[in-house]
């Protein structure tokens, strides 16, 4: 089995109407103890971990409004 859970997760910036959409990979041994996280992803306190987890130029839109799970995320190269 995987250690991986895919989300795909959607950040808003309300004042400039700005939507990105931004994969996610995480390794399930990091989440420790929230593995909540997996289940119920947007729970205020586990979109503030998700929040944490995107990259920096991601956080910077805005907040989570919406998180999917996904099957997985392929990079190529």
């Amino acid at each position: 089995m995987d250690n991986y859970v895919c989300f795909l997760i959607t950040v808003c910036n309300v004042s400039d109407l700005e939507w990105v959409k931004c994969a996610l990979k995480v390794n399930i041994d990091a989440l420790s103890n929230d593995m909540d996280i997996i289940h119920y992803p947007l729970e205020p306190e586990n979109r503030e971990v998700l929040h944490g987890l995107l990259p920096l130029h991601v956080r910077n839109v805005g907040k989570i409004v919406d998180v999917e799970t996904i099957f997985d995320v392929h990079i190529e190269g």
